[in-house]
């Protein structure tokens, strides 16, 4: 049976605030449960370190968050101008 390694769950865990903090859309949703997936799959791998396996999990972790947050900017940017534009 596949397990997800210990140090996998923390990164889990905070991915999941993605989504909850997010502005609105299934964008966030979409991201947390892909990288989730990618670290689940990758850990899964018997070929690879504990030390490779962090770093995946660092690297998915990263990128989730750093689009999740370009995400929020994005739509609370163009949320202020189409509300300028309109008003």
């Amino acid at each position: 049976m596949p397990t997800i390694p210990i140090f996998a769950l923390p990164f889990i865990a905070t991915m999941f605030l993605v989504p909850i903090l997010s502005i609105e859309g299934i964008t966030p949703w979409f991201l947390f449960i892909f990288f989730s997936y990618k670290i689940v799959k990758t850990s899964n791998k018997a070929h690879l370190t504990n030390k490779e396996l962090f770093k995946k999990t660092l690297i998915y972790f990263s990128i989730c968050l750093f689009t999740g947050i370009l995400y929020n900017i994005c739509i609370n940017e163009a949320t202020t101008l189409v509300i300028k534009k309109l008003l």
